[in-house]
């Protein structure tokens, strides 16, 4: 079984909602989707992989989404559009997102987060789009790849 000419990719731009789409399985179109170069940030149990612009907090690209660890803390904040596919241990190549993946990854980063920093106190407070608090970080001047803040709980 050879390379797929295309795969399915759940995209995740700032300030907007997830949406799957197909690209040419090559790191051109990878690349395009991201804005330079790309790099894994996260690996899922799952299989599924987060990748985003390796130099888009060098850049200062707009924050995106905040990604939460297991105990609802941020493990990090992803700047500029990232995207996600699979990319199973055993397997050299992206995969499309296998179809009972998709709706998992789409609703864990449906919500569209705002980001207020304040400049005095270094404190960042982020929120979803309805403008209900999601979280607060301390060191808003993001010196670290890696946050560390509490999640508030999540809205049912």
């Amino acid at each position: 079984m050879g390379k797929p000419d295309k795969i399915e990719v759940i995209w995740v731009r700032p300030e907007c909602t997830p949406e799957v789409i197909e690209i040419d399985n090559d790191l051109e179109s990878m690349q395009k989707l991201v804005g330079g170069n790309i790099e894994e940030v996260l690996t899922y149990a799952d299989g599924v992989v987060l990748i985003a612009n390796e130099e888009s907090k060098f850049w200062n690209l707009p924050f995106n989404r905040a990604v939460y660890d297991s105990d609802d803390y941020i493990d990090d904040i992803i700047h500029g559009p990232f995207f996600l596919c699979y990319g199973p241990v055993d397997s050299t190549e992206y995969l499309s997102v296998p179809e009972n993946l998709k709706e998992k990854h789409i609703e864990e980063f449906k919500d569209i987060e705002k980001y207020e920093i304040n400049e005095t106190s270094g404190m960042m407070t982020i929120y979803n789009a309805l403008g209900k608090f999601r979280a607060i970080l301390w060191d808003s001047r993001l010196e670290s790849p890696y946050y560390r803040a509490l999640k508030s709980q999540k809205s049912e």
